[in-house]
């Protein structure tokens, strides 16, 4: 699995190292505002992950739970308000994931793909069936401990909405990974950015850290991908060649009797 996409566990292993030296040292409201952007950065990545990964849907599913109620629980376990973070953590992965299942299905739209596997997708053997049913006692569990009352408090949803622009523009338009961004679709993502940064700075003077440091993990996450997909197929067609290409004969001895 590693050899399959080194750069990316590489990734994944300096975000984890990243999150416990922020959740060490936070001591300043900067400090604080940066780990909240790389949290939700990394989040995002994991809510578009979880619909256009290559190992099993539940598998994805079940990485996003464990990461959300880790990161929930345990980075925000001294917080009074830990029920709120529970619900602002969910709600936010849930949105994306239904950004990204929509963008896909426009992606399938226009390409008018209809392959026949898409066709079995729905089709849940009686394993994986048991399998979703766990996973949705442990959300209704998990649901117990979340507060969405902070929505309609003040402009909660509007700085909820700003930090969601960014995620959510990213998963409608970029189908893989960085080298699908065209510069229509570079300019609407800049864009939604620079709206969501100017208006958090209106609440917050560091609330445009937030939206910096999420832009630049999304970025970072996308090129890491897509370097990951280039050596992978790099590989892959080495090894069709070799497979193709006959083996050299063997040079013999000339051999006068023959």
């Amino acid at each position: 699995m590693f050899r399959d996409r080194p750069l990316t566990w590489l990734f994944v292993i300096a975000t984890v190292v990243v999150d416990v030296v922020m959740a060490a040292t936070d001591k300043g409201s900067g400090t604080s505002v940066a780990r909240l952007g790389f949290v939700i950065g990394q989040l995002a990545a994991l809510a578009i992950w979880s619909v256009r990964g290559e190992i099993h849907r539940l598998g994805r599913v079940s990485c996003l739970i464990v990461v959300v109620g880790s990161i929930a629980f345990l980075i925000e376990v001294s917080s009074e308000s830990a029920d709120v973070w529970v619900a602002f953590y969910a709600g936010y992965v849930f949105v994306i994931a239904l950004a990204t299942l929509l963008g896909n299905l426009v992606w399938r739209t226009f390409e008018g793909n209809k392959s026949e596997s898409s066709s079995k997708q729905w089709k849940i053997p009686l394993i994986e069936f048991f399998g979703w049913t766990t996973v949705v006692a442990i959300i209704c569990f998990g649901a117990r401990h979340m507060d969405f009352g902070f929505l309609i408090q003040g402009d909660s949803l509007l700085i909820v909405t700003a930090l969601l622009t960014v995620p959510v523009s990213t998963a409608l338009l970029i189908r893989h990974d960085l080298r699908d961004l065209r510069a229509v679709s570079a300019f609407v993502i800049v864009l939604a950015a620079i709206i969501s940064a100017v208006y958090l700075s209106q609440n917050n003077k560091s609330g445009a850290i937030a939206i910096f440091v999420q832009t630049v993990y999304l970025s970072l996450w996308l090129a890491v991908l897509g370097m990951d997909k280039v050596k992978a197929d790099v590989r892959t067609m080495h090894e069709s060649l070799q497979e193709v290409t006959p083996p050299a004969s063997q040079p013999k001895l000339f051999n006068p009797q023959d």
